[in-house]
């Protein structure tokens, strides 16, 4: 799926072809979900799908890699590297895009959206 700058200017628009790209890579990620240890969840609200990638089921690196990717609508790609010992001795993430302002856009409004599914708000 290629994405390109040319939703005509309408912000609905844009935030709806970047759902539907997420929502594409969600189906990938469901279709491998035995060997990436993922499932979908099974208190989602209704009318909702949430898939598990790590809290009630064990989940793995490559899992949160994609949901990273998820969470970019695919306008990203993320790398899981080895980190600097000097500054962290973990694995670090490395993100690219060519679309900075659309991959926050997809970021930022599913943060919001998890924040008000969590019941928190402020």
């Amino acid at each position: 799926m290629e994405y390109g700058r040319s939703s005509g200017g309408c912000p609905g628009k844009v935030i709806v072809e970047l759902n539907q790209r997420a929502g594409v890579l969600c189906e990938r990620l469901l279709d491998e979900a035995a060997a990436l240890r993922v499932a979908l969840a099974e208190d989602a609200p209704a009318n909702a799908q949430l898939i598990d990638c790590g809290i009630n089921v064990s989940g793995g690196l490559e899992a949160g890699r994609r949901l990273a990717e998820i969470c970019l609508a695919g306008l990203a790609q993320v790398e899981l590297l080895p980190g600097d010992p000097s500054m962290w001795a973990g694995t670090a993430v490395k993100v690219r895009t060519d679309h900075p302002v659309e991959a926050f856009v997809t970021e930022f409004v599913n943060a919001q959206r998890g924040h008000l599914l969590s019941g928190h708000s402020e």
